[in-house]
């Protein structure tokens, strides 16, 4: 399987077995965006902020929403 097949298969891929987890949702976001797919990592990584906003750390509101909205800058 050559890179940009598999790029574009784990780009896509992983998702649906952690839903709406913060970090898994950003880590697509990684690979679309090496594969210059910008509107995809940036629909990811609104995800992953949105989905981070659900989940606060305790009190506090996670730094996966941060990092993903830093990823959109």
């Amino acid at each position: 399987m050559g890179h940009v097949v598999f790029g574009q298969w784990s780009a896509h891929g992983p998702t649906p077995h952690a839903p709406e987890i913060p970090h898994a949702l950003h880590m697509q976001a990684h690979s679309l965006s090496r594969l210059g797919l910008w509107q995809e990592s940036i629909d990811w990584n609104c995800r992953s902020t949105d989905a981070a906003l659900q989940r606060p750390a305790g009190a506090e509101t996670s730094l996966h929403c941060f990092h993903a909205l830093d990823c959109l800058a």
